[in-house]
């Protein structure tokens, strides 16, 4: 197995403070998400991939899953692709990027 994180955040409370600075929103954000604290257990070869232009998710949380991914990991990041774009703007990088990382895990 492996692990693939596609724009993925930290938790879902940095994601809100980061997208709505004004706002005070640890009052009303409940669930946490938590995928840099769950990203510690994982086992597997993990892939965060990110671009560097999404405007929804800053590109810092990837940089920080990624140096939280214990063993064996790799980035892959994007330019120009905004979050929901990713497919279509960064469709050959990212499926190059894919194939690399999968290829990997068979050695």
């Amino acid at each position: 197995g492996a692990l693939v994180l596609l724009s993925a955040f930290t938790n879902l409370p940095e994601l809100a403070a980061a997208r709505y600075p004004w706002l005070p929103t640890s009052w009303f954000v409940r669930s946490r998400f938590d995928n840099l604290a769950k990203l510690a257990h994982v086992k597997a070869p993990t892939l965060i991939a990110h671009s560097r232009a999404d405007e929804r998710v800053p590109f810092s949380h990837a940089q920080r899953l990624f140096v939280a991914a214990p063993g064996r990991k790799q980035a892959l990041w994007l330019e120009q692709a905004r979050h929901r774009e990713v497919y279509s703007v960064s469709g050959r990088p990212l499926s190059e990027g894919l194939a690399a990382f999968f290829r990997t895990l068979s050695t």
